[in-house]
């Protein structure tokens, strides 16, 4: 899900650190996102199973990164 506003509105909420409580997968860099780091969790709104973690730099940077890396 690199663009997930290809699925419509998006609701963008950040994780405190100390929510942070299990290990995710970043869907732009496919790398951990280690418990206790906080983070953007990104929700489609009508299609709410599609719920992804990003890291604050992933999310951040994702509209001016090239695509196919």
């Amino acid at each position: 899900m690199d663009d997930p506003e290809a699925y419509g509105e998006v609701e963008v909420r950040f994780m405190q650190p100390y929510q942070a409580v299990k290990t995710y997968i970043c869907p732009n860099c496919n790398r951990d996102i280690p418990p206790g780091t906080g983070h953007w969790v990104v929700v489609p709104v009508d299609e709410p199973d599609l719920r992804r973690h990003w890291h604050r730099g992933c999310w951040d940077g994702r509209k001016t990164r090239k695509r196919g890396r």
